[in-house]
C-alpha cells in the first residue's frame, strides 16, 4: 500500500496519550508543502504545538492521512523542516473552520 510505513506511524501515534505533552499556544502561522495533495504549499493559522506535532486552522477541508512538510513559522521565520501527517480534523462548533492535529514524523533512517 501507498504510504504504509506512514501509516503505521499514524496507528502508533493514536496509542500515544498526546493530551499529556506540554502544549504551547502559539499567535503564529506555519508554512505546510504538501506531499500529497501533489505539492501545494499553504499557511495555516497555528494554534498550538507540542514535542509531537501542531494543531492548525483551515478554511478548506483537510483529510486525515494527508502528509507534508512543515517549513517554516511566521513571522519569526523559525525553519522547522519537518515531515507530519494530519491526525484528525474536525469542523468548529460555528462552521466557520477546520481545526487539524498534525503530527511529527519520525525521521527516516
Amino acid at each position: 500500500m501507498l504510504y504504509d510505513r506512514h501509516l503505521k506511524s499514524l496507528a502508533a501515534a493514536r496509542n500515544h496519550d498526546r493530551r499529556t505533552d506540554v502544549r504551547e499556544c502559539q499567535a503564529a502561522e506555519v508554512v505546510i508543502s504538501w506531499i500529497c495533495p501533489a505539492l501545494s504549499t499553504v499557511r495555516y493559522e497555528m494554534l498550538d504545538r507540542s514535542t509531537n506535532g501542531l494543531r492548525i486552522r483551515s478554511s478548506s477541508p483537510l483529510v486525515t492521512g494527508m502528509l507534508g512538510k512543515a517549513v517554516r513559522i511566521l513571522p519569526q521565520g523559525h525553519c522547522l523542516n519537518q515531515t507530519v501527517s494530519i491526525v484528525w480534523t474536525k469542523v468548529a462548533a460555528d462552521g466557520t473552520y477546520i481545526e487539524a492535529g498534525l503530527h511529527f514524523q519520525a525521521p527516516e533512517g
